[in-house]
């Protein structure tokens, strides 16, 4: 950083949270139900997932939303 450059950052409140295995919840969430390659589109960055399936691992990582 220098010379006038700002870099653009999200806003984000963070939440309390504890790490927790994804393997169970595999078949729950949308973006990784039914599809063997699920890790697949994780390569590219970012991607948006549905408001369920945030829920679901704020769930399982002791989120209070």
């Amino acid at each position: 950083m220098g010379g006038g450059f700002t870099p653009a950052r999200r806003d984000v409140d963070w939440c309390a949270a504890k790490e927790v295995p994804i393997k169970p919840l595999l078949d729950r969430l949308d973006f990784t139900a039914g599809k063997p390659n699920w890790g697949y589109q994780l390569r590219f960055g970012l991607f948006e997932i549905s408001e369920r399936d945030f829920r679901l691992i704020g769930e399982a990582m002791g989120t209070k939303l």
